[in-house]
């Protein structure tokens, strides 16, 4: 069987996204995403997402604080040392195809 790194996510963006234009001159935004977990737990988990480029930038044009976000991603690990030299880990999602809010339909609300 064949490794698979992919998450589908729908929820709720929390807080205003945050773009930053890369060296490239590409786009890179920044978001959190509340998700409901499945029931009985009443719970819900605060994803942190990024996204490149043109997903960025159909982000930028179509989503804001508290609008309802549907895509498909991969989960990334990250390790690195932080200024005051103590190990840091994080975990993130990469947005790679987003569904169109119009799209979305009842089922996703």
């Amino acid at each position: 069987m064949q490794d698979l790194n992919e998450v589908r996510i729908t929820g709720t963006i929390f807080n205003e996204p945050k773009y930053v234009k890369t060296q490239t001159n590409g786009l890179l935004s920044r978001f959190t995403v509340a998700v409901h977990r499945k029931d009985p737990s009443k719970s819900v988990d605060f994803l942190s997402v990024i996204a490149w480029d043109d997903v960025a930038e159909f982000i930028q044009e179509h989503f804001a604080d508290q609008s309802r976000i549907s895509f498909v991603g991969t989960v990334q690990y990250q390790k690195y040392k932080a200024a005051d030299g103590t190990d840091k880990r994080i975990y993130r999602i990469v947005a790679q195809n987003v569904v169109d809010p119009s799209e979305m339909g009842e089922e996703a609300c």
